[in-house]
């Protein structure tokens, strides 16, 4: 059977715009699916994300509407873009998915395949932590190594460092806008086949970052969580910016049924 393309592969995928930007609704398995082509087929795959926070900073920010835009696909994070899709789409059970949840599976089928992973981001303690948790969880993970979202980020070198080691996958964990601006900005440069951005997952990996109850994460509001616990850091995000993003949404939803 012959392998489909990667364009084939995404033009086949349903997908919706918010704000402009096409958002493709995906999932796991699909994601997973399209990485395995890409790496075996030597194409470059940009992948990003979109939540409520990204919607609010698209708005204000016109280098991460293009680098998002110049992504080979946009996936859908966290109950925002889920209520986004039912109340501008009319989609009357849209599946809830963000990448946070699949993170150890894809490490593992990392390992199984024997794929060449590179972390970039977040803090050296942070990411010797995360290495060492990993090790002990999948030994036989490729892990080629890791830079901190501190330094070097402009740095010709640090493009050079990663294509010496000729990986894979290349995660990008330096929050939005800045990750996915750093790789709009450099994955021409970049041989990796597969460019991800991943948010604050190192700090998942490092275990410093605590996921909120089960019964939270199953009706959405872990974003709750994490702001009762850390008020102060996440007062912008949440309790400024989850108003912003309503407002975005109500002005989306009377512009489509104006027609404009």
């Amino acid at each position: 059977m012959e392998m489909s393309t990667l364009s084939e592969q995404l033009n086949s995928a349903a997908s919706f715009f918010i704000t402009g930007i096409k958002v493709d609704f995906t999932n796991y398995d699909t994601i997973v699916d399209l990485i395995d082509n890409a790496i075996k087929q030597e194409e470059k795959f940009i992948i990003n994300y979109v939540n409520a926070y990204s919607i609010v900073v698209l708005n204000k920010d016109d280098d991460f509407r293009t680098s998002l835009k110049a992504s080979n696909l946009i996936h859908s994070d966290g109950v925002g873009i889920w209520l986004a899709l039912k109340i501008l789409h009319k989609w009357k059970s849209p599946v809830r998915f963000n990448w946070t949840d699949c993170s150890f599976n894809f490490l593992r089928t990392c390992e199984e395949k024997e794929w060449k992973i590179f972390f970039l981001g977040s803090t050296e303690k942070v990411l010797k932590k995360a290495k060492g948790n990993l090790r002990k969880k999948f030994p036989h993970l490729k892990l080629m190594g890791s830079l901190n979202g501190y330094e070097r980020l402009n740095d010709k070198s640090l493009v050079e460092t990663i294509n010496r080691l000729n990986v894979d996958i290349l995660y990008v964990g330096l929050g939005t806008p800045k990750q996915e601006i750093w790789i709009y900005n450099n994955a021409p440069n970049l041989n990796c086949k597969v460019i991800q951005s991943v948010g604050d997952l190192f700090n998942l990996f490092a275990e410093k970052k605590i996921r909120g109850p089960k019964l939270f994460q199953k009706i959405g509001l872990e974003w709750f969580f994490r702001l009762l616990r850390h008020p102060v850091k996440y007062f912008n995000r949440y309790t400024i910016g989850i108003p912003r993003f309503f407002i975005i949404l109500i002005k989306e939803f009377l512009n489509k049924k104006s027609g404009k």
